[in-house]
């Protein structure tokens, strides 16, 4: 009789589980979508610019530093790439990444079209606002 009991529980707990991450991929669709679209623009910005060599008002940079800025950037964009790709299955510590990379996407040139690490902003923290509330 026990042992029945005991099997109710953990199944029961399973279905807790089950719940609570489904939940958790619901509520967190919409700024999936916008990390996703922010780390594409950052990406596409440091490849661009690869391609099409930024104008610097001063001469004082070198090409050789344009380029490392551009690498950078194109860095930046896969690791929140695939931050975004984890949101899913650890939300607090991939929106946590986004955010540290939305940040530095912002301080190095080409900044990310400025438009993408901004977006990135906003859906890293609508994700730990939504954390915070549950």
């Amino acid at each position: 009789m026990a042992k029945k009991a005991k099997k109710r529980g953990k199944a029961k707990v399973k279905q807790e589980n089950r719940q609570e991450t489904t939940s958790t991929l619901a509520f967190i669709k919409a700024e999936f979508a916008l990390n996703l679209i922010a780390a594409l623009i950052v990406l596409i910005s440091g490849v661009v610019y690869i391609f099409v060599p930024m104008q610097f008002p001063s001469s004082l940079i070198s090409v050789e530093k344009i380029l490392v800025f551009e690498i950078l950037n194109i860095v930046i964009g896969l690791g929140m790439l695939i931050s975004t790709l984890t949101l899913r299955t650890n939300p607090r510590g991939a929106s946590v990444f986004i955010l540290v990379f939305s940040i530095l996407a912002l301080i190095f040139p080409p900044y990310g079209f400025v438009i993408g690490p901004i977006i990135g902003l906003i859906g890293s923290i609508l994700v730990l606002a939504k954390l915070r509330k549950r």
